[in-house]
């Protein structure tokens, strides 16, 4: 099925690039050499082929990025490394945005185009955590060619330096190896540093942590989300858990970073934030139950999750959160008044949509600046929260409950929170999940919650027992 499909989706990207090849590169690459990058714009009809489905033909060890939003339907295929940059402390976000609209703002253009980044962050700035090395706080990765679907076409940019734009044959041979899945003469390997997270908790250990974590909660705290990590051996290769995720939980952001040969994959029900013509939109998700297995329990459990004390609170915490935080950056907000149930393949949230219109001089970055990380991977008061985890979790959280998303080069873009994720690497998964503690949580009922939310990365690896590893 792979190789049928993937054939479809290179012979389309191969017969938009050839025309561009013979119509207009020679034709305008002149020009080009002025300037230090130069882009090829093209598009094509999709003709039913699937980014997604061009992963297994690649090198699994290459850089790459995939990204499916599914708020505005598009689909993202990063594939190699033009350029890259590391950031990390306070300012990641302003100078990751800074960088990039300086960036496309200093190319020559083939023709008109709409230009997109898919950068990346983790929890915190926490530079060179255990068990991330080759992670860094934030990442911008401009890659040689990158593939956006939306709707039946396709559109794509081909990042070459000047010489090659100048050079006909050189420029070709660019496109045909990036297709080939070739991509060793554009990226730097990096050594794949060994595992080194802390050992894995056993459920004991994790439920007194949620214990210690509920006393704490009495003397200011009002919520704590505390994580958990499993480790699993698996022998489906990401690229097929990325394709499995993407058909169970269509609604989710579906993504999968490469990196120095390990891989960063998740499905995430959860914006963070979204920007378009300086109007946004952010989710309040925080409360959670299972999904039944007939309507009437369905219902049953919708209704429980609606009516639990318990969890109406720890949501409305999150939307306080917002609206006390956004104040400071927007012109108008609106927020309703109750929730609503939101539904996933195999979880169901309660659910507040929060919109409004961006104060005058605010950029995308100060509203990332503003929200992350929120209430729902935190806790509240957030500064508390984050010394009180940052203290006493037994691991580093790395780019689990971080950032994914795109941003192009007109100053809007869309996140997702860096939910439902594993990190892959040579035939192991770590699965992360975590649970927002209050005072009236229960341990056992924790770590069921955690041990759901791990289920949609152990089946898309094929991982059918819940048996943890040693770290």
């Amino acid at each position: 099925m792979y190789r049928t499909v993937s054939s479809l989706m290179y012979r389309t990207v191969c017969s938009g690039l050839d025309q561009v090849i013979r119509r207009r590169w020679p034709v305008r690459a002149a020009s080009a050499e002025e300037r230090e990058r130069v882009v090829v714009p093209f598009s094509c009809p999709l003709q039913g082929a699937k980014l997604e489905d061009l992963l297994p033909q690649l090198q699994q060890e290459m850089d790459q990025m995939y990204l499916f939003d599914p708020l505005h339907k598009m689909e993202f295929l990063a594939l190699g490394t033009f350029a890259e940059t590391s950031y990390t402390g306070h300012r990641r976000f302003h100078q990751l945005e800074q960088d990039w609209q300086e960036r496309s703002a200093r190319v020559t253009r083939l023709a008109p185009c709409r230009l997109f980044a898919l950068p990346a962050f983790s929890f915190v700035d926490r530079e060179d955590a255990a068990g991330w090395s080759n992670w860094p706080d934030a990442l911008l990765r401009i890659p040689r060619l990158q593939l956006v679907a939306s709707g039946d076409r396709l559109e794509a940019t081909l990042w070459l330096h000047a010489a090659e734009a100048a050079d006909v044959a050189l420029g070709k041979r660019s496109v045909c190896a990036l297709l080939q899945g070739d991509l060793r003469s554009f990226a730097d390997l990096q050594t794949v540093v060994p595992w080194r997270f802390l050992q894995v908790e056993s459920r004991a250990e994790w439920e007194a942590r949620v214990s210690a974590v509920t006393r704490t909660l009495r003397d200011g705290l009002e919520k704590v989300v505390l994580a958990r990590l499993a480790r699993h051996p698996v022998q489906r290769r990401p690229c097929e858990a990325v394709a499995a995720l993407r058909q169970r939980y269509a609604s989710s952001w579906t993504f999968a970073v490469a990196r120095a040969g390990a891989w960063f994959v998740g499905a995430s029900p959860e914006r963070l934030l979204s920007v378009e013509d300086r109007r946004f939109e952010v989710d309040a998700l925080a409360g959670t139950r299972g999904r039944g297995a007939t309507v009437q329990e369905d219902t049953a459990l919708a209704e429980e999750l609606m009516a639990s004390g318990k969890d109406r609170e720890e949501h409305a915490a999150v939307v306080r959160f917002l609206e006390s935080q956004l104040m400071h950056v927007v012109r108008a907000l609106s927020v309703p008044p109750h929730p609503h149930i939101v539904k996933y393949a195999n979880v169901q949230h309660l659910f507040t949509p929060v919109s409004g219109d961006m104060a005058d001089g605010v950029q995308l970055a100060d509203m990332l600046a503003t929200l992350h990380p929120t209430p729902a991977v935190a806790g509240l008061p957030r500064q508390a929260a984050l010394a009180l985890l940052l203290e006493t979790e037994p691991w580093t959280r790395g780019w689990y409950a971080g950032g994914v998303g795109w941003m192009d080069d007109r100053g809007d873009g869309s996140f997702a929170v860096a939910l439902r994720s594993a990190l892959y690497q040579e035939g192991e998964i770590a699965v992360f999940a975590g649970a927002g503690i209050v005072p009236a949580s229960e341990p056992q009922a924790e770590w069921a919650e955690t041990e759901m939310k791990m289920q949609p990365m152990r089946d898309a690896f094929g991982v059918f027992q819940t048996a943890e590893m040693d770290g």
